[in-house]
C-alpha cells in the first residue's frame, strides 16, 4: 500500500464562527466537510474562499469564506 501525499482539507468553523479551510487530518466537529485541493483551488479562484494574510494552520494558508472577512 503507498502512503498518500495528498493534502487532506477540512471546511470548518473557526473559534469566532467564520467559515473556515485548513489543511487537516482529522476532523474537529461532525459538522466538518472535507474536500479535495481542485475544490479549494475552484472556490478561491471564483473568489468564495480568500487566503488569510497571515493566519496559517498546521503549516498551511488559512482560507476564510469571503462573506466572514
Amino acid at each position: 500500500m503507498k502512503a498518500s501525499n495528498t493534502k487532506k482539507y477540512l471546511m470548518t468553523s473557526s473559534n469566532d464562527n467564520c467559515v473556515i479551510i485548513v489543511s487537516a487530518e482529522e476532523k474537529t466537529h461532525h459538522n466538518d466537510v472535507y474536500l479535495s485541493e481542485s475544490t479549494l483551488k475552484a472556490n478561491v479562484k471564483n473568489g468564495k474562499f480568500i487566503k488569510h494574510e497571515k493566519l496559517i494552520f498546521n503549516d498551511s494558508p488559512v482560507y476564510v469564506l469571503k462573506e466572514d472577512m
